[in-house]
């Protein structure tokens, strides 16, 4: 009997994992996420919702990175969040760091 060789997959490219899985990944610019990795699993990007502080940033997907729109927080309107959540364009990611602005 023989031992099979183990071989190392190779992680695939950021182009891949876009193409692949639908998920896109890529830094963000502007807002409280500045300077850190982002993902959306939907087309436009994403919506930071801050429940504590009642506030939001949208951030769009350009193909390469999340550009937050507004660097200041938008208020939370209930009919907004629902829209988004419900949205197959957008998702909806919790700011692990609020309450904090």
């Amino acid at each position: 009997m023989t031992a099979k060789k183990a071989t190392a997959k190779k992680a695939p490219e950021p182009e891949e994992v876009v193409q692949g899985s639908g998920t896109r990944q890529g830094q963000c610019q502007g807002g409280p996420l500045n300077g850190k990795p982002g993902m959306s699993r939907f087309p436009k990007g994403f919506l930071l919702v801050d429940k504590q502080a009642d506030a939001a940033w949208v951030y769009d997907w350009n193909g390469v990175a999340f550009i937050c729109r507004d660097d200041e927080p938008r208020e939370l309107e209930t009919e907004g969040r629902v829209e988004a959540a419900e949205s197959s364009d957008w998702d909806v990611v919790a700011f692990t760091e609020g309450g904090v602005l």
